[in-house]
C-alpha cells in the first residue's frame, strides 16, 4: 500500500491499542485515508504509542500524514505532547524532522512558510500551572510556540496562553530551524528548541508587542492565506478556529497602527 511498508505490522501494532472493528480496511488501495482513520481510531492517549511503534514502517510522506492527524491532541486539552509525558522533545524533534515537511503542513502551510523571515521572533505563554508541573515547560524543553503574541494573550488554558501574571518568553529562531508551520487560529510554529536564541521572558503584554511590532507579520500571512485558500474556505476556516471570530478586524488593523493600537489595548484590558 502507498505510503505503508507493510500493512499487516502496521494492523498488528494497532490492535494493541484500537478495537479490531474500527481498523481500517487491510485491503484499502488508499494509503493516506487508512493511514488517518487508523490514527482517528486510536484513543488519544495512545496516538502517540501507536505512531512510535509504526513510524519505521511507514515512509517519509506516511509519517507526515500520521503525525499530522495526531498533532497536538492530548487527552488533557490543547497541550503538545512532550509536556503531557506522551513522548520526549528529542522524539518530537527527530519525528518531524523525518517528515516530508509539504505533506505534514500541506501545500498552503508550506507556502505560508515560505513567506516567513529568514529568522523569526516567536512567543510562548506560560499557561499557570505550577513550574513543578511537568505541563509547564521551560522555553528549552517546548517544540511549539506561536508567532502571534496576541495567541498568548487569548489563550489563557493552553501551551500558549499567559497566566494570571501574564509571564511568557519571546525568542528567535531561523526559519531554516523551523520543523513546521501550521497558520491556524494559533498560527503554530513547532521547532527544534535547542536552536531558539536571544530567548527573553516578558512579564508584560504590553513588552510583548514591542520592538518591531510582531502583529505586521501576522497580518501579512493572513492576507497571503487569503489569497491562497478561496474566500468560502477561508471564512469557514476561521469562523471554526478564530477563538473570537476577530480575523478580519486583525487583518484591518495589521495595516493601520491607529486601529492596530485600538485593537491591542482593548484586547489586553479584557484578558489580563
Amino acid at each position: 500500500m502507498k505510503y505503508i511498508t507493510d500493512t499487516d505490522k502496521v494492523l498488528t501494532a494497532a490492535k494493541k491499542y484500537v478495537d479490531a472493528a474500527k481498523l481500517p480496511d487491510e485491503n484499502s488501495t488508499d494509503g493516506e485515508s487508512f493511514i488517518r482513520r487508523l490514527m482517528r481510531e486510536t484513543p488519544d492517549d495512545s496516538r502517540f504509542d501507536l505512531f512510535r511503534d509504526i513510524q519505521s514502517l511507514l515512509d517519509a510522506d506516511g509519517r507526515a500524514i500520521a503525525l499530522a492527524a495526531i498533532w497536538p491532541f492530548s487527552v488533557t486539552g490543547n497541550m503538545e505532547p512532550c509536556a503531557d509525558g506522551y513522548c520526549t522533545k528529542e522524539e518530537i524533534i527527530e519525528w518531524f524532522a523525518s517528515c516530508n515537511p509539504e505533506k505534514l503542513m500541506d501545500s498552503i502551510n508550506f507556502k505560508l512558510l515560505s513567506r516567513l523571515p529568514d529568522v523569526i521572533t516567536v512567543f510562548r505563554g506560560m499557561n499557570g500551572l505550577s513550574i513543578d508541573d511537568l505541563r509547564d515547560l521551560e522555553p528549552a524543553d517546548a517544540v511549539s510556540w506561536t508567532i502571534n503574541p496576541i495567541v498568548t494573550i487569548l489563550h489563557q488554558d493552553d501551551r500558549f496562553g499567559l497566566d494570571a501574571a501574564g509571564n511568557a518568553y519571546k525568542a528567535s529562531i531561523k526559519k531554516e530551524d523551523v520543523l513546521a508551520y501550521f497558520c491556524n487560529a494559533d498560527m503554530e510554529i513547532v521547532l527544534n528548541p535547542n536552536k531558539l536564541f536571544d530567548i527573553k521572558e516578558i512579564n508584560d503584554a504590553e513588552e510583548m508587542l514591542s520592538n518591531g511590532d510582531p502583529l505586521d507579520l501576522v497580518g501579512e500571512q493572513l492576507r497571503w492565506q487569503s489569497e491562497y485558500v478561496n474566500n468560502e474556505t477561508y471564512r469557514e476556516l476561521f469562523e471554526k478556529l478564530e477563538p473570537l471570530g476577530r480575523v478580519n478586524e486583525l487583518i484591518e488593523a495589521t495595516m493601520d497602527f491607529e486601529k492596530r493600537k485600538a485593537l491591542v489595548k482593548e484586547l489586553l484590558g479584557k484578558f489580563l
